[in-house]
């Protein structure tokens, strides 16, 4: 676990090596914070609940983070520095698109799985009437589907859910 007001350099090796098709996705570092882009910040226990917000789409991520502001979200756009913020931060929910390679998106989903047990909530983001995509989102261990354009009441239903 993080202790409050601590900071440091991501701990070295937590990378993602990219095999084949099958990702590796990193350790959890405990006891550290890391820079992510541009800014650098330290993880406290006073903070609100976080919440990892996983999607291609900025403006996507920029609607479920302003639904969720009871939350503290971080946003990702990408698999692997998602896993390294939820291996430092462990979130209860993380809110994760469809739009990724569905292959990269199950080893993703698998190793959150693996690594959290049933510890962090995974709720998936679908196209409008996509009952194929659904079914694979449930399938790959999602405990809900939203379909976009996210309905912001459904999505504070869902975290108040699965949040507590």
């Amino acid at each position: 676990p993080v202790r409050p007001g601590e900071s440091g350099p991501l701990a070295t090796g937590a990378r993602l090596e990219r095999t084949g098709c099958m990702s590796v996705l990193p350790k959890p570092a405990p006891g550290v914070t890391s820079a992510f882009g541009s800014g650098t910040y330290s993880v406290t226990r006073s903070q609100r609940m976080p919440v990892v917000v996983l999607d291609r789409d900025a403006r996507t991520r920029t609607v479920v983070s302003a639904t969720l502001g009871d939350f503290h979200v971080h946003e990702s756009e990408g698999l692997s520095s998602a896993a390294m913020m939820i291996n430092e931060l462990r979130p209860r929910v993380v809110v994760c698109s469809m739009a990724f390679d569905p292959v990269e998106l199950l080893f993703f989903a698998r190793w959150l799985r693996s690594t959290f047990g049933r510890t962090v909530v995974l709720i998936m983001l679908t196209r409008p009437g996509d009952t194929a995509q659904a079914i694979l989102a449930l399938q790959c261990g999602a405990r809900a589907c939203i379909e976009l354009p996210v309905d912001p009441r459904r999505l504070r239903l869902l975290m108040t859910k699965h949040a507590v």
